[in-house]
């Protein structure tokens, strides 16, 4: 599944993990569902540490 749910362009392609940052950050908008383990499971130890730091500032809306 390469198609990203907030644009209307043709599918946006990249790496598993590349996409799942994109799923992570889509669905950190509210804009559709996510298996959360599943794109987690694709991330390497930097991008990790960034979804974290979404998720934070998402849940408390400071930045972390």
């Amino acid at each position: 599944m390469n198609e990203f749910p907030l644009t209307n362009v043709p599918a946006i392609r990249g790496s598993r993990s590349e996409m799942a940052v994109l799923r992570i950050a889509t669905s950190l908008a509210g804009a559709a569902p996510l298996n959360l383990k599943a794109a987690l499971g694709t991330l390497d130890e930097t991008e990790l540490r960034l979804v974290q730091g979404a998720i934070t500032e998402a849940a408390t809306g400071e930045e972390g």
